[in-house]
């Protein structure tokens, strides 16, 4: 829980910063860069934390939620593909090719998704024997 203090408030002020202070980096590479990095500093400073009850809450409903996030953007990936909805589905305009790379996309992230979840679960079932 710490942890995810910690990053919401050194990214909230980082935003804050670049805001102020460099407007125009905004939505850049670098600007995602140094989210990146506040991440990893609130990561470093709560490193040898001992968990609480909260945190394996938090633990068992993404392991629930995973999968399913998983399976919903394999849903909106075949059926973008496939034209039953997304951009373009009702007017049969012709699709462009960024509404198909998010097909693709959604394909490949929501089958990562029930593959980390899959083997996270079977690890977690071998651990236990």
């Amino acid at each position: 829980m710490r942890y995810l203090i910690l990053s919401c408030g050194f990214c909230a002020l980082y935003m804050i910063m670049m805001e102020q202070m460099a407007p125009e980096k905004t939505g850049s590479a670098l600007y995602y860069a140094g989210l990146g990095c506040c991440s990893l500093i609130a990561l470093v400073i709560t490193w040898n934390d001992k968990s609480d009850g909260f945190d394996g809450l938090i633990g068992a409903v993404m392991t629930a939620l995973i999968p399913l996030a998983g399976i919903a953007l394999i849903v909106y990936g075949a059926g973008s593909k496939l034209g039953y909805f997304g951009i373009g589905a009702d007017t049969g305009d012709f699709v462009n090719n960024s509404s198909e790379q998010l097909a693709t996309l959604s394909l490949v992230l929501g089958l990562m998704l029930i593959l980390i979840s899959a083997i996270r679960i079977w690890m977690n079932h071998i651990h236990k024997r």
